[in-house]
């Protein structure tokens, strides 16, 4: 009964909480900053996470991170300096701002003081890897500025200015998705107005 309570609300919080993107095509050699959503669903994903800064690393254009402890126990509890882990600092020397499920209320929205920078920033373009509608990632979307937004997965109620998926509606992984991502953002050519 809570699960089905718990869902009420968000699927009415998301639906009270618009989006504020006008979508602008933009092609790869006019793009300045790329921020892009991650979430943590288990210990693997912290080495997908490095794999996403690498490639992001190579394309050489400055970009942000947001990754977000969706399920507890994933992230150490980080009281103070000492106890923050060496990739958590290697997260966060190349701009990845790690949330965690503490700095979540019991419905998924987090604690705006954790974020407030992030979403300050404005992005040429915006990624998400959100393959299965987390709704924390849903709903700090819908307060992103950036100019392109792309998206794993379809999701009518979603922001997305273009969605990257696999054959017959498979989900890439993320280094394809990544790939195809930067593929087209290559050959689109932005209108000059």
């Amino acid at each position: 009964m809570i699960n089905f309570i718990k869902e009420y609300i968000r699927n009415k919080v998301l639906r009270a909480k618009k989006s504020n993107i006008s979508p602008k095509f933009i092609n790869l050699e006019e793009m300045r900053s790329i921020g892009f959503m991650y979430n943590i669903t288990s210990p693997s994903s912290f080495e997908e996470l490095n794999k996403i800064s690498a490639f992001l690393d190579k394309v050489g254009i400055l970009y942000y991170g947001l990754a977000i402890e969706t399920k507890g126990g994933l992230l150490p509890q980080m009281e103070s300096a000492k106890d923050i882990p060496e990739f958590v600092k290697e997260l966060e020397d190349k701009e990845i701002l790690l949330v965690e499920r503490l700095h979540l209320n019991w419905i998924g929205i987090p604690n705006a003081e954790k974020i407030d920078k992030f979403l300050e920033r404005d992005f040429d373009l915006f990624i998400t890897f959100n393959n299965n509608n987390d709704f924390t990632l849903e709903y700090i979307l819908r307060d992103i500025k950036a100019k392109f937004i792309i998206g794993m997965q379809n999701n009518p109620n979603s922001p997305y200015t273009l969605v990257m998926e696999g054959e017959n509606k498979t989900t890439l992984n993320y280094i394809e998705y990544l790939q195809q991502i930067f593929h087209y953002m290559n050959i689109i050519k932005a209108s000059k107005a």
